[in-house]
């Protein structure tokens, strides 16, 4: 466990069990879940990093995909109750209007997905999640989350180097840097989560839902965000887009999270500011940007 996660741990309830194991094999994780008496599901474990997932696509399928569908199927034999997927919005196909809700196409017969293996995975498990629910009547719930941001991300996002760069008290350059994302705190994430945990099924008029703030923000207003709070910030942000950032570009748009809220309870409580500013708060707690 990297000392990030084990300070995340460190913080949490005693009550969690943390076991090891191969989301791929059916039979250990319905032992697992039969000895622990689960209930509810939240499916987290992912090959996750887009350019690794660009570059190693047979494992990130199978990882991504078959690790999905071995959690579905494990929740079918055992009769769990609900079972929430953490999706992406980069399950969308190339940006048809904004805002985006869920109806939005996924996939498209002549250019696939703009996000590549990374999409195209959790647009595969959505699919077969939505089909354990429809064909065998598993609570399924899937979660497309935003740009999550907030201590211990691994991924950069734009976020994660100004943020660090400003608390070090370093320079940070960007040669391309009109990227613009639905940058979300991982607190409200966590919200959402848990809202869509124990949402009354009775109330869902659907299964698949955005999270995220709704609010669109550009490279060149995240460094002024975070310039604000830390006015020594020293941050350069050009203009253009990297070849991959162009491709994901198409696909990226002001999210329409209404559904998540009239359904599920979910309410961002953190704005761009707020959740930026807790972020430095963790990361100058933690020392872990100097």
């Amino acid at each position: 466990m990297s000392p990030t996660a084990r300070r995340i741990v460190d913080k949490s309830s005693d009550n969690l069990v943390f076991l090891h194991g191969d989301t791929l094999n059916v039979s250990e994780l319905v032992a697992v879940m039969r000895q622990y008496e689960v209930e509810k599901v939240v499916h987290a474990a992912s090959f996750f990093d887009p350019l690794l997932e660009f570059e190693r696509p047979f494992e990130a399928f199978k990882v991504n995909v078959e690790g999905a569908v071995t959690v579905f199927e494990a929740a079918r034999i055992l009769g769990t109750g609900r079972v929430v997927y953490l999706s992406s919005i980069a399950a969308n196909a190339v940006r048809q209007y904004e805002p985006i809700d869920e109806a939005h196409p996924t996939f498209s017969i002549t250019t696939g997905n703009p996000s590549g293996p990374h999409g195209s995975v959790k647009t595969a498990a959505e699919a077969l999640g939505m089909t354990y629910f429809s064909a065998y009547g598993l609570d399924f719930v899937g979660l497309r989350l935003a740009a999550a941001y907030g201590y211990g991300m691994k991924l950069p996002l734009h976020v994660r180097p100004i943020v660090e760069h400003a608390v070090r008290g370093t320079a940070c350059v960007f040669e391309q840097g009109e990227m613009r994302r639905d940058y979300v705190y991982i607190a409200d994430v966590v919200d959402g989560v848990l809202k869509a945990l124990d949402a009354d099924a009775a109330r869902l008029r659907q299964r698949i839902f955005n999270i995220g703030s709704g609010v669109i923000t550009s490279t060149q207003e995240l460094a002024d965000a975070v310039r604000s709070i830390v006015p020594s910030a020293q941050t350069v942000v050009g203009g253009g887009l990297s070849e991959l950032e162009a491709s994901n570009f198409r696909m990226r748009g002001r999210l329409d999270i209404t559904a998540a809220c009239e359904q599920l309870g979910y309410t961002p409580a953190y704005d761009l500011k707020a959740g930026l500013t807790a972020y430095i708060d963790e990361l100058r707690a933690a020392g872990a940007a100097r």
